[in-house]
This record gives structure tokens, sequence and C-alpha cells, in this order.
């Protein structure tokens, strides 16, 4: 599958840039919550200092810092591929900073001063070193529209990660689909125990016909059992459809699903590092 690799600067340009426009107009932009997602390959006989630098090393002190400097960030994971998908990504990490607004390019001399700071290296001297460990083979940005409450992420979670190729001119009514059937359904399982959080989000970054997908959903489970089950025993999807829509058809809900997306992939993450903002 061809993947398009993209530097976060440019994203982030089109990003404020499509900020600026709305408030130009007298809109005002809505608050959104973004996901900016690094796809990263590790040789394998780096991976335990990748991982050790992100837990305990330079990585966490930066991470925590830049955490604490920004209260609109949400949280940061490290996410390694347990199963990939057909066709298997390029990446065998992420990278997953999430946050209540837009990425903003940063101050690059108040960006260094944290660096220096908080692992004593410069920025310079910080990339460096993650380049000796891995290689960033692409950069998307997201919106996430819908999550169930009290999502987070806990290092040993599971992540099942399904892409998604909405038809086209159906944007909205898949949103609609999954805000009302979707999120009420992952909100029951998190209630009872089978599934720790879910996610509905939209690809902000790249755009274009030609992505081979748009949209995505995130399932977390507490370990690997629940997450190759879909949840465990119980789960019942038919049945808890039939308690939360008496008057609607399951049938019918799965063909709307079928017309207005399909599944171009899923993969399984494992969390092996997880930061989240202390409020």
């Amino acid at each position: 599958m061809h993947r398009v690799v993209l530097q976060v600067s440019a994203a982030v340009a089109l990003l404020i840039g499509t900020i600026s426009s709305q408030t130009a107009t007298g809109q005002t932009p809505p608050v959104r919550r973004y996901g900016t997602v690094i796809s990263v390959q590790v040789p394998p006989e780096k991976e335990t200092a990748f991982v050790d630098f992100y837990r305990t090393g330079a990585g966490a002190k930066t991470v925590r810092a830049r955490l604490k400097a920004n209260p609109n960030a949400l949280g940061w994971s490290l996410r390694h591929v347990v199963y990939p998908g057909d066709p298997a990504p390029r990446a065998n990490y992420l990278i997953v900073a999430v946050a209540n607004e837009a990425p903003q390019e940063p101050d690059p001399a108040k960006r260094n001063e944290m660096f220096l700071a908080a692992a004593g290296m410069s920025y310079a001297d910080y990339m460096q070193s993650v380049r000796t460990m891995s290689s960033a083979v692409g950069t998307t940005l997201w919106h996430v529209h819908d999550l169930t409450p009290d999502y987070s992420l806990a290092e040993g979670d599971y992540i099942a990660t399904s892409r998604l190729k909405t038809a086209e001119g159906k944007g909205a009514e898949l949103s609609e689909l999954m805000h009302d059937v979707r999120l009420a359904m992952a909100t029951e399982r998190v209630k009872a125990g089978s599934q720790k959080g879910w996610s509905f989000s939209h690809l902000t970054f790249p755009t274009g016909t030609s992505l081979p997908y748009d949209a995505a959903t995130n399932t977390v489970y507490k370990d690997l059992a629940s997450a190759v089950s879909g949840g465990g025993p119980g789960g019942g999807a038919p049945a808890l459809f039939a308690k939360l829509f008496p008057n609607k058809n399951y049938a019918r809900y799965l063909d709307d699903s079928r017309e207005l997306a399909k599944v171009v992939r899923t993969d399984l993450y494992r969390v092996v590092v997880s930061y989240r903002q202390e409020r």
C-alpha cells in the first residue's frame, strides 16, 4: 500500500491556515481534539534502547516537560505493532500525541530551552539521538470526533485500530452513525468491562480522494485475550443493539455501515509507554 510521508510543519501550516480563514470570515472555530501520529520503523536490535529512551531516558523527560508546558495537551503514547493488518504497515511503532487544540508551530528558542532543562541536551542533539535508533516513515493528523467517557491508556493496553475508507459524499452520514450508534454501544461495553475505551477519528491531513483511508476507529482492551476475542464472550453486538435501539433493525444498521465505509485494514497495537496530563 502506498504510504504518504509528510513533514509535520506542512500539516501544521495547513491546519493553522484553515483556522485563521474561519476566524477571518467571522466564524468561531469549534473546539477540537487532535491526534498527531508519527509512524516509526525501528530495527530489531534497537527496539530495547528505543523503548527505554521513552520510558526512562531523555525521551521520557522531554515528553513530561512538554505535557506540563502545554495545558491543552492530553496525553502521549508509544505503541508497538503486535499484529499488522493486510497490507502490512511499513512502521512497527507509532508515537501518538493528543491535545485539545490544533498543532502549533513551536518557537525554536523556547523548545531548545525546554529540552536543555528537561534532558540536558539541545533539541538538535536530542533528534540526532532519536535518529540513531529509528526512522520516521510517515505523519498523519486526526480530528477525534467521538470517544467514550474517561478514555485513557495505560502501559500494557491493546488497541485495535481499524482504518476506514468513507464512501464518496457520505462523511456526514458516517459521522452521525458513529456518534449515534457505535459510540453508544462502545460506552455500554466499557461500562460492562469488555472494553476500556473507543474512539472515532477523521483524517485531517493529508487529504484527497486517492488516499487509501480517511477515518479510523480505535478500540482499547485490557489484555491480548480480550483484544483477540473482541471483548470476550457475551459481547453480543445484536443483543446490545436491540437493548439500546429497540425500534431499529440490526441488519439494516450493518447494511448502512457497509454502504457508508469499508474497512481497509485493522492493526493491533500494544501500548508500551504512556503519559497523560497531570491536572
